[in-house]
């Protein structure tokens, strides 16, 4: 009877300790917690690590500084003399277009007013400087001979259905997508290349509308 007593007593202890080992196996101590979390930030961490559709991931990959905030890419400027360039842009065209809009922001940090007066394009035979406005319920568009006037520190918006540089004769269409180089010149301020990035009409629309057609008038 001792021995199935202590026999009995053995048995009890060890589902004892089963059970108790059973329970330590399911929750894992705070320190085993703590080093799974850390396995999971440093591999976000790594050159060649991808995104996890585990919503505990994507919080850990957000929080590690990457951005895709397209608004931080800053839009090229350029600058001659007192007169900053900046917003660069012309219009797509059709094949066989006789001519493209070109579209910019100018401002004159000097104390004298300057003249956009012309400028040269390895794809156009001639470079003017337009203005389109209305006129007796008609909307009529004629080159400026004396130049845009830039005055002393303002600024001046070339932009569809207003100002804008008008690249005649030309050589090839321009293609949304495309960045053209051409050289403005100005009166006081001397020549300036500058990058013209060819966007669609739609795109050139919502900020203004673009040409339907070309047609002068003094």
């Amino acid at each position: 009877m001792q021995i199935d007593s202590i026999s009995l007593a053995l048995v009890a202890s060890l589902i004892t300790a089963s059970a108790a080992l059973a329970q330590t196996k399911q929750q894992p101590s705070q320190a085993v917690i703590a080093d799974q979390l850390d396995s999971v930030v440093h591999a976000s961490e790594l050159p060649d690590a991808q995104p996890s559709s585990a919503p505990g991931t994507v919080i850990l990959a957000a929080s590690s500084g990457a951005s895709t905030d397209h608004s931080s890419m800053k839009q090229p400027s350029y600058a001659v003399g007192d007169l900053v360039i900046t917003n660069v842009r012309a219009g797509a065209t059709v094949p066989k277009a006789p001519v493209a809009g070109g579209y910019m922001m100018i401002k004159n940090n000097g104390s004298t007013s300057d003249f956009l007066v012309g400028g040269q394009a390895a794809f156009a035979g001639e470079v003017q400087i337009h203005e389109m406005k209305m006129q007796d319920d008609v909307m009529k568009m004629r080159e400026l001979a004396d130049g845009l006037e830039i005055p002393a520190g303002g600024e001046v918006m070339l932009k569809p259905g207003g100002y804008h540089v008008m690249f005649m004769k030309l050589t090839e269409p321009l293609a949304e997508g495309e960045s053209r180089k051409a050289t403005l010149t100005f009166k006081n301020a001397g020549s300036v290349e500058v990058e013209f990035s060819v966007k669609s009409r739609k795109h050139l629309n919502a900020h203004g509308g673009e040409h339907s057609g070309h047609g002068s008038s003094n």
